[in-house]
């Protein structure tokens, strides 16, 4: 009797421990089973994150790359309505492009923000053609309805504070040509006389060619509105 009570007190024993190892099994399963889904939310998390600032960053280089192509753009522009004023003053087709794309752009860009990077380009444009005497007439008035859309759109400040700045650069620009053209001239007499010669031929051509213009208007007027003679005879 004494045997069979042991054996069963061992028996229980046993179960007891083999009962305790399986909970201790499912609670190490159950951890690791914990552990893994924490790591992989941890894991998406991070990956979320990743995404994230690669957007970001490939959004901030495509913005950098469309304003470097606008910016040159607009230098562009700049540069054609500068060269046309210097050397082609008869013609005004590539300033009166260039005041119509900064007039239209302006419009469409979305405000001051994002136009007052660009403003140096537009405003040197709108005063070397407002302050040339040669300016025509049609073209001096495109450049200050120009000028009024950009003080409207980034306020006067803004405008003016660039346009003295313009101002200024330009007029230090032609100083310092002027000083190298007397240097030059000293440093070589012979060659500062032929420069000379060649330009003021260049002059006597253009004034020419003006003339004639005005000359083959007239008679064209002429031609179209004939004289109260002319309807006698």
């Amino acid at each position: 009797g004494a045997g069979a009570s042991a054996g069963a007190k061992a028996n229980g024993k046993g179960k007891a421990q083999k009962s305790n190892k399986k909970e201790d099994e499912e609670e190490e399963e159950m951890d690791e089973s914990g552990g893994s889904e924490s790591e992989g939310d941890d894991g998406n998390e991070s990956e979320g994150a990743s995404e994230g600032e690669d957007g970001g960053a490939a959004a901030a280089g495509k913005s950098r790359r469309d304003r470097s192509a606008l910016e040159w753009l607009f230098r562009q522009m700049a540069f054609h309505a500068r060269t046309e004023l210097a050397f082609d003053r008869e013609s005004t087709h590539k300033r009166d492009a260039a005041l119509k794309f900064f007039a239209a752009m302006s419009t469409s860009m979305g405000g001051a923000e994002q136009l007052e990077p660009l403003l140096p380009f537009i405003v040197t444009t709108i005063f070397r053609t407002t302050e040339s005497d040669q300016t025509q007439h049609e073209l001096r008035d495109l450049a200050k309805q120009v000028q009024d859309l950009l003080i409207a759109t980034v306020g006067s400040t803004v405008f003016f504070a660039h346009l003295n700045r313009a101002r200024g650069e330009i007029a230090s620009t032609r100083q310092e040509r002027k000083r190298k053209v007397k240097e030059a001239a000293i440093a070589n007499p012979a060659e500062h006389a032929r420069r000379k010669m060649a330009r003021n031929l260049k002059k006597r051509e253009a004034r020419r060619t003006k003339i004639d213009k005005l000359r083959a208007r007239s008679g064209k007027l002429a031609r179209k509105h004939p004289s109260a003679d002319d309807d006698d005879e």
